[in-house]
């Protein structure tokens, strides 16, 4: 999607994962969804992942509506796989100032993802921080909805955006930045309340 925008880009329309585990919902409806819970339904237009929620019967697809059973204790969830490695290794290289590999292994990924019904493949070309941009922006739509991401932009020492509270108002949070100061996970009640050597 582009800044600013809910609508679906051509480059998002070319990416195989847009057809195979995410499920694009135009604001006000949303086929996968009937009472009671038809309430949640986005008013904006949506992108639904379905990682954590796929199983050994969820291979069934028309148009854009999917046929799936939830939690249904067959889901395959990847631990580690090749894309990963793939673009860890991009980033790497970018980082040892070797651009040459780090492009090869950014396009060997949007290759595999990519639709050939819609076109021939055009690799990525560019160098410097448009490079090191694509390896981090590709790396955000391989592993969406995976909780790689938050441990990836501390790890590489990226701001860390707002993400969605941009469109929320009420929220006032700024990007954090490294070293990442007051950035920590709020410690659980029954935590404090068990153990009194516990000061907040």
């Amino acid at each position: 999607m582009e800044q600013g925008s809910t609508n679906l880009t051509s480059s998002a329309l070319s990416d195989l994962r847009i057809q195979q585990v995410y499920h694009w919902a135009p604001g006000g409806s949303d086929s996968r969804m009937a009472p009671p819970i038809v309430a949640e339904i986005p008013r904006e237009n949506f992108l639904w992942v379905f990682k954590d929620a796929r199983s050994a019967n969820d291979n069934v697809r028309d148009g854009n509506d999917f046929t799936f059973e939830l939690y249904d204790g067959r889901a395959h969830l990847p631990v580690i796989r090749a894309a990963e490695m793939y673009l860890t290794r991009a980033i790497a290289n970018f980082k040892l100032g070797d651009e040459g590999g780090a492009r090869a292994d950014l396009n060997y990924v949007k290759e595999k993802r990519w639709d050939s019904s819609v076109g021939t493949f055009v690799p990525f070309s560019g160098g410097g921080e448009a490079l090191e941009m694509e390896i981090k922006n590709e790396r955000a739509r391989e592993l969406f909805g995976e909780g790689d991401r938050l441990f990836y932009l501390k790890a590489m020492q990226y701001d860390i955006p707002v993400g969605d509270a941009e469109r929320r108002p009420e929220i006032t949070q700024p990007v954090v930045s490294f070293p990442y100061e007051g950035l920590m996970w709020e410690l659980p009640p029954s935590e404090i309340n068990n153990n009194p050597r516990i000061n907040e």
